[in-house]
């Protein structure tokens, strides 16, 4: 399927699978973006959360473990985990990187970018910024 063909409907996450969302350009994570149905990814990592605090309860160490390794291996989970850094109150504030992911294909890049097997960890860095509309700064 050519790049340049695909057309884009409510349920377009459906029609494109995951691997393939990193092959789209701007435009088209954009329109991804704004088609995802959250509700059913909302139920689907919530499952996986309830199954991991049954295992933890039963003493399941093992499962937990496997499960605990599905939940950040899931693009459901990853997604919501963008989603819900970019909409709540400190949405315009860069992170430690001084990223802001404003557009749909930077979230969407975002996402397919955590999780890493290469990720090292880089030391605590303690970072100020300036407080809005004052001269004062406040700790990141």
């Amino acid at each position: 399927m050519a790049k340049k063909d695909m057309t884009f409907t409510n349920e377009a996450s459906q029609i494109i699978p995951p691997g393939e969302w990193a092959t789209l350009n701007d435009k088209q994570m954009e329109l991804l973006w704004k088609t995802l149905d959250w509700e059913t990814m909302e139920s689907q990592v919530s499952k996986l959360q309830s199954r991991i605090a049954k295992a933890q309860n039963e003493g399941n160490g093992n499962l937990v473990k496997k499960l605990q390794y599905l939940l950040t291996q899931s693009i459901y989970a990853k997604l919501l985990a963008v989603r819900t850094v970019t909409t709540n109150q400190g949405k315009r504030t860069p992170g430690v990187d001084g990223q802001v992911w404003k557009t749909g294909a930077s979230k969407i890049k975002a996402a397919l970018s955590l999780g890493r097997k290469e990720y090292q960890a880089a030391p605590l860095k303690r970072i100020y910024i300036e407080k809005k509309g004052k001269n004062k700064k406040r700790p990141l």
